[in-house]
């Protein structure tokens, strides 16, 4: 085997201290790119969706799918703020008010008074969406 000069040793040496210094940098973006994952991963579990309110009260889901629907495939988002006020204003109430004047309701019967709800409060343009 040829004896290596020190100018061959020398480049030999650099170009090794190159490729650590090249895989070390490579290791550490790589780092950063997993912590930068694990951060987005985080924050998306963690930031909250907005709130779904049901458009067909949960207290009255037995009536509900008496008549055929899924209450939870019936939601819409809407501001928590939102969300509190119109149970404040007495929105399951008047539902508890239908179904004592209406005891044996049909879903039509029972939509077309989620239908004018939703209009008597601005809600009626609103995406329908899944709970």
């Amino acid at each position: 085997m040829p004896a290596l000069s020190a100018a061959g040793a020398a480049a030999l040496i650099g170009l090794e201290a190159l490729n650590v210094w090249e895989s070390a940098e490579a290791q550490r973006q790589n780092a950063v790119a997993i912590e930068k994952s694990a951060s987005a991963q985080k924050e998306c579990k963690t930031t909250p969706r907005a709130p779904r309110h049901h458009i067909f009260p949960q207290q009255f889901r037995p009536e509900f799918e008496e008549a055929g629907i899924d209450i939870d495939q019936e939601t819409i988002e809407m501001t928590l703020e939102e969300h509190r006020a119109l149970h404040s204003d007495g929105y399951n109430q008047e539902w508890g008010d239908f179904f004592d004047e209406n005891p044996n309701a049909s879903e039509g019967q029972i939509r077309d008074f989620a239908t004018e709800l939703q209009n008597d409060r601005g809600l009626a343009d609103r995406p329908i969406i899944p709970f």
